[in-house]
């Protein structure tokens, strides 16, 4: 009977607290985000058209209206061909900087080609440089022996000559 009752009653009222308690929540949640939604919605206003009076945000914010931002922009046709102009000028610039880094990544290429160009060849110009020493030696040893034999000569005539008288 009468316990039972109690412990109804008890879960009724703790099922009471804990609904009102997430209603709250849910309450405070709503605010918040609306409150976001108005900050959002004023800064937009106010990037679309800077000199916006308060009374003009809180218009566009009393009515609902969550398209301010472009309904604003391409209201003014001078608004409209600057963003345009802009847009043409960003694909533009777009557009370059991709031809750049293609351009970057030829050269890129370009090196590695002539990095495996140095290295295949780098054994054919040691042995150029090899070549190139050791005719420097033969020709320090042909000079050498072209001096002696010029000594060599010039002994020979003279012996020649003694001989002769």
């Amino acid at each position: 009977g009468s316990g039972e009752k109690r412990m109804r009653e008890s879960q009724f009222a703790m099922l009471v607290r804990t609904l009102a308690a997430k209603t709250r929540r849910v309450q405070e949640s709503e605010g918040e985000a609306l409150m976001r939604y108005r900050t959002r919605l004023k800064e937009e206003i106010h990037i679309a058209d800077p000199t916006a009076s308060e009374e003009k945000v809180e218009e566009y914010l009393n009515a609902g209206q969550s398209q301010v931002f472009a309904d604003m922009l391409f209201s003014n046709s001078a608004t409209a061909h600057t963003i345009k102009t802009t847009y043409e000028m960003a694909v533009e610039k777009y557009r370059d900087l991709l031809q750049l880094e293609q351009s970057l990544e030829e050269l890129h290429e370009l090196f590695v080609d002539f990095s495996n160009l140095t290295f295949q060849q780098g054994a054919a110009v040691d042995q150029i440089a090899a070549n190139i020493e050791k005719a420097d030696n033969y020709v320090a040893q042909g000079t050498q022996a072209l001096y002696d034999a010029r000594k060599h000569q010039k002994k020979a005539r003279k012996l020649m000559c003694c001989s002769m008288m």
